[in-house]
């Protein structure tokens, strides 16, 4: 009989700095339950079909950063001289797929963001770069990564498909 810590799930950590506060939580999603710990470790259950709004409430207090899936793509802006003086924010989330809890090895996605008050700008770790995001560019790539961390369980689970 499989326990809960058999079943494939994802784990998706966040962390952050906000005003010279470092935060972070990890979330568990197996199947539609998800249970999110923040660093305080207090524990928290909710529908899988809640993630951006739990991951959101996690973010600093900044539009730029909460701000749900944009519609369009950003245009191509250059980076400001003085972004790292007008940085109030940084983020980094991590998606690992993992088949059972006592897998060691498993794919894991990171992605990493700065904001200032009114821009948002995505780490680019291939290129070591970084490019200027929308507002809802977090929450879009969230999307993305989960669903992509999602296949990857599926296809372990039913190599025929």
């Amino acid at each position: 009989m499989s326990t809960a810590s058999d079943l494939p799930h994802l784990v998706i950590r966040v962390t952050g700095t906000y005003d010279g506060q470092a935060t972070s939580a990890d979330i568990t999603v197996s199947g539609s339950h998800g249970v999110v710990v923040t660093g305080d470790r207090i524990s928290t259950e909710f529908h899988a079909r809640r993630l951006w709004p739990v991951v959101r409430d996690l973010l600093p207090p900044m539009t730029v950063l909460r701000a749900n899936p944009a519609p369009t793509r950003a245009r191509e802006r250059t980076l400001p001289d003085d972004l790292a003086d007008r940085c109030r924010a940084f983020v980094a989330i991590t998606v690992t797929s993992r088949r059972s809890a006592s897998t060691d090895h498993a794919p894991t996605v990171l992605r990493t963001w700065l904001a200032t008050e009114r821009e948002l700008y995505a780490g680019v770790p291939s290129e070591g770069t970084l490019k200027a995001a929308t507002p809802g560019a977090l929450a879009e790539t969230l999307i993305w990564d989960v669903a992509g961390a999602m296949e990857h369980l599926t296809r372990e689970l039913d190599p025929a498909s």
